[in-house]
């Protein structure tokens, strides 16, 4: 293993240190060459962007890029040097071409990536973000979770420590319990009677959110931390809860980044960020 490998694994089983990333930049510098160096002056401007002492920003882009207000006229330089390592220019494309080397490849369609401090859309392939050098977030569908070696490499090579499925919404249940937002687990891996009742499609307020999107694939479903959120709807012939319930969308769609990180770096053999 060589010593980026081995730094690079440090970076993705302690994502939050930034240590081992400093020390990826130091790495890369001792290694030379323009390219190099362009990635490790990115990493270190990214740190350096996190530790900001205010935190406050208005995450304005038009603001940022044309007329700054009092918040982000002392930042300004730091983010125009981020984007122009990112490659805003065609002669500095080497950051954007080095996060895309580390990203899993795809069956269909391509990876977008853009770095933390740019403001972005829900992208219709797959989106990388990233933070502190690397890529932290992830915004996608429930599909690309069909593929373990794609999971697999994109854990194992990123520290990833939230994701967004694009396409997954919470429902509200009602009519006596709108305050409760639930996450359905999807039954189509279980064979028998199970596998076919989708038991709350009835019950919960259709005029809501289509059951399609407030289902979860059973592997991620079965990864909802326990410390938040209540379990419902108990099969006891298979042994599994056949939902989660949330008092706000915010802890339901928290929680369910939680489960596909925790199932992602399971796959690729990590120990959970934090105890759940």
């Amino acid at each position: 293993m060589t010593d980026l490998e081995a730094l690079r694994r440090a970076i993705v089983t302690s994502p939050e240190e930034h240590t081992p990333r400093l020390a990826y930049a130091d790495e890369l510098d001792a290694i030379g060459g323009v390219a190099n160096a362009r990635c490790a002056e990115f990493i270190r401007l990214q740190i350096e962007i996190a530790n900001r002492p205010y935190s406050g920003r208005c995450g304005n882009h038009w603001c940022k890029s044309h007329d700054p207000c009092d918040k982000h006229i002392k930042w300004l330089p730091q983010d125009e040097r981020e984007m122009i390592l990112w490659g805003r220019y065609p002669e500095c494309n080497d950051v954007r071409g080095w996060v895309h080397d580390n990203l899993p490849k795809l069956e269909t369609g391509t990876w977008s990536a853009l770095p933390m401090t740019l403001t972005y859309q829900t992208s219709t392939s797959p989106l990388a973000v990233v933070s502190g050098g690397f890529v932290s977030r992830v915004v996608t569908e429930e599909s690309l979770f069909n593929y373990d070696d794609v999971v697999r490499d994109l854990f194992r090579l990123n520290p990833v420590t939230e994701v967004v499925l694009a396409n997954k919404e919470p429902r509200q249940r009602g009519p006596s319990e709108e305050h409760l937002f639930t996450w359905q687990r999807d039954m189509s891996d279980i064979d028998g009677p199970a596998g076919g009742w989708h038991y709350y499609a009835d019950y919960i307020n259709s005029e809501n959110v289509p059951a399609t999107r407030s289902k979860i694939p059973g592997p991620i479903f079965d990864f909802l931390p326990p410390s938040m959120g209540t379990q419902g709807g108990f099969y006891f012939v298979i042994r599994k809860f056949s939902d989660w319930r949330y008092g706000s969308r915010d802890d339901a769609l928290v929680a369910l980044s939680k489960a596909c990180v925790r199932y992602g770096r399971t796959m690729a053999g990590l120990h959970a960020i934090k105890d759940e």
